[in-house]
């Protein structure tokens, strides 16, 4: 694996990515991406559905909250130690003006 790629992904060359789809899908499936590459060059990467909707939620607009973000980017389910939005202080800030 390349020193540049993130550590909890696989790299695989095209034509074994082709042969071993489905070892390839399960890898995504437990939250790890997977590299594609062509002559030992990355081309792709085949990433978990939900970071991919979050990609394009983020690519269309219509970002998340941090907090949301990080929930999902987050393993293991998430950030456990952010309170809700709704739970947080939401007291004004004096206006020294």
């Amino acid at each position: 694996m390349d020193a540049t790629m993130p550590n909890d992904s696989l790299t695989w060359q095209l034509q074994d990515a082709k042969n071993r789809l489905s070892a390839l899908i399960d890898a995504v499936e437990d939250g790890h991406e997977q590299i594609i590459t062509r002559h030992g060059v990355p081309v792709g990467v085949v990433v978990p559905y939900a970071i991919w909707q979050r990609w394009q939620a983020m690519r269309l607009g219509e970002a998340p909250s941090m907090y949301e973000a990080l929930r999902v980017a987050a393993p293991l389910g998430g950030v456990p130690d952010l309170p809700p939005r709704s739970a947080v202080d939401t007291a004004r800030i004096p206006d020294f003006g």
